[in-house]
């Protein structure tokens, strides 16, 4: 059976909530995630609410109360809108903002020298909340101002970013510049429905949207008073967020520079060797050994040439996406695969990885590694390779050494393939390894994983703020909990955008 990669939204409704990374929760979530009131609001007086109709006439007639200035409200949809409080209004997109689609310039245009504006094509130039700028254009096409909300149009639909400076964008953007809105309350609400928005895209094989599928995009717009207090409220939480990332940046950068010393210098070593770990000669303790990887360990194989049946519960299935070197145990937030008993036996009779063992990405993403630190059974993708040391060197030492980013780029080098890269099993058996005694293993290991945890730290906190950050929006954004009335300070960062 095919493996789906892509979440199914089969189970949403029209009348449904919305539910994504940025935006709104499950009601099985909703149970276990933080809301405004325990963050800290208290539930306003309940307010009459304007009842969602269980027909499209009946909501043509209701939008148009609400909105009388627009003629064309029949025509429009609300995916999973629902019902909005009574002072609220439902407006469609066009009417609080002028949307200015994207246009690709020629690529004669294209610098990295810093020569026209910035070039953003798509949502691989997104940040956080704000584009990172690796392309300038000298002949700009179409561009966007400076605060205007920036969406994706093309696959994936839906991402949001904000404009810092006035910039062009590309075929794959779009620039909505929020004229009756406040524009981090315009960021936050197309947010939280964005889950929605991909069901406006249309194309078989590249998802993509037009000006007039964004036409039908409704927004539930609270008095502005309102607006800016609740982005205060998740601007607030966002700043939190972006101060976790820098935090979990600058403990990355100083892992890189700890792990090329004491993978080069060792602990206390002054007399050294040259090696080649592949194409590259590198400096290493004179008493270390270099041995071949398959030299050091009793098996290195890769996951079953078998696609497995998932289920809803069984046993875990780890693909290179579960993979991270910085988590103490296998990431499953966003992919969570489950296998039967009967393919785990079957997936397993080639490879049957225990704790000690290291996986390593050996497709597509070469890199990075990860030791098993579970007893629990599991079944892995033919996409990880699998590595069982032997006595003579630590499974911990062989995960650092493979996320070692020289040795990752090494191994991307010597992986062929033009559009999917694959790390052949043969040259990670001939690998060379610069290998220190056990005891100085231990202690390189003990150095570097200190700052392991504190990565790991702040992840598990930016995690924590995320699920917050996905209630405050849920409650807010949907008029559940009100922010009329209460003492929230406004942030002048909101202020400054309407």
């Amino acid at each position: 059976m095919e493996i789906v990669e892509d979440d199914e939204l089969d189970e949403l409704g029209a009348d449904g909530a919305s539910s994504s990374e940025e935006g709104a929760a499950s009601e099985t979530d909703r149970d276990e995630e933080p809301t405004a009131e325990n963050a800290g609001f208290e539930e306003a007086d309940p307010d009459p609410v304007t009842t969602r109709s269980g027909s499209r006439r009946e909501d043509g007639e209701r939008r148009r109360a609400t909105n009388s200035s627009s003629k064309a409200d029949s025509g429009q949809e609300i995916f999973g809108l629902g019902s909005v409080p009574e002072g609220w209004e439902v407006r469609p997109l066009p009417n609080v903002v002028e949307v200015e689609m994207g246009s690709s310039p020629p690529s004669s245009t294209y610098n990295e020298e810093e020569q026209g504006l910035p070039f953003y094509q798509g949502n691989a130039d997104f940040g956080h909340m704000t584009p990172k700028v690796s392309t300038w254009c000298s002949d700009p096409v179409k561009t966007a101002e400076k605060d205007d909300v920036l969406i994706s149009i093309r696959a994936p639909v839906g991402d949001l970013n904000i404009a810092d400076e006035h910039c062009c964008i590309g075929r794959g953007l779009a620039a909505l510049r929020p004229n009756e809105v406040n524009g981090l309350y315009l960021f936050y609400g197309l947010a939280e429905r964005s889950r929605w928005l991909t069901r406006l895209a249309s194309g078989s094989t590249f998802k993509s949207v037009s000006s007039a599928d964004l036409d039908k995009v409704d927004l539930p717009v609270p008095p502005l008073p309102e607006q800016r207090k609740i982005a205060s409220v998740l601007y607030a939480v966002d700043q939190a967020i972006q101060k976790t990332e820098a935090i979990i940046e600058q403990a990355k950068r100083v892992k890189r520079g700890l792990v090329g010393d004491v993978m080069t210098k060792g602990i206390g070593r002054d007399e050294f060797k040259s090696v080649h770990l592949g194409p590259t000669a590198f400096e290493i303790p004179a008493p270390w050994k270099c041995p071949q990887l398959e030299e050091i360990t009793h098996k290195i194989t890769d996951g079953a040439h078998i696609t497995p049946d998932y289920v809803e519960e069984g046993v875990p299935f780890l693909s290179t996406k579960n993979i991270d070197p910085f988590e103490e145990h296998f990431d499953f937030s966003g992919y969570e695969r489950y296998v039967t008993e009967k393919d785990h036996r079957k997936l397993n009779e080639k490879c049957n990885p225990e704790m000690g063992d290291v996986l390593i990405c050996r497709r597509a993403t070469i890199g990075p590694a990860q030791l098993v630190r579970t007893d629990d059974p599991f079944s892995i993708f033919v996409g990880l390779g699998m590595i069982k040391p032997r006595k003579s060197v630590m499974g911990e030492y062989l995960e650092q050494f493979f996320n070692w980013e020289p040795i990752i780029k090494m191994l991307n080098v010597k992986s062929p393939g033009s559009t999917m890269k694959t790390l052949n099993l043969s040259t990670l058996r001939k690998q060379r390894i610069p290998l220190p005694p056990l005891s100085e293993q231990e202690e390189i290991v003990g150095i570097l994983s200190s700052v392991d945890e504190e990565v790991s730290n702040a992840k598990q906190e930016k995690k924590r703020l995320g699920r917050l950050k996905k209630g405050l929006m849920q409650d807010l954004l949907t008029g559940e909990f009100r922010t009329a009335g209460k003492a929230i300070d406004l942030l002048d960062e909101v202020v400054s955008h309407g």
